[in-house]
């Protein structure tokens, strides 16, 4: 994941914005195109997680998106909006394994 609001590809390697790829998952949520199986194990503690993001400004001034609250990260979360997007925006275009950059 990168800073800025793009999405870049290189061969089988993506780049792409943390915003872009929340901004992606929450429009699939709204819209109906992304649903959480009602029988999902955890369910509930996804779409908490989901929903702790927000804004929040670094000791130098810059805003970013955080999830999760204090301490934590929202990987499950982000692992479903990386999941959407190769759904969305990956699989059409390429095929087979996506390595993601910047991603620990």
């Amino acid at each position: 994941m990168t800073a800025g609001a793009n999405m870049s590809r290189s061969g089988k390697d993506v780049k792409i914005a943390k915003t872009m790829l929340l901004e992606n998952m929450a429009v699939g949520l709204e819209t109906g195109a992304l649903t959480v199986a009602h029988d999902l194990e955890g369910k509930q503690d996804l779409l908490n997680e989901i929903a702790s993001f927000e804004l929040a400004s670094t000791s130098s001034g810059n805003l970013v998106l955080q999830g999760g609250g204090k301490g934590h990260h929202a990987d499950r979360a982000i692992a479903t909006a990386l999941a959407y997007l190769s759904a969305t925006h990956l699989e059409t275009t390429l095929s087979g394994s996506y390595r993601l950059h910047g991603w620990a």
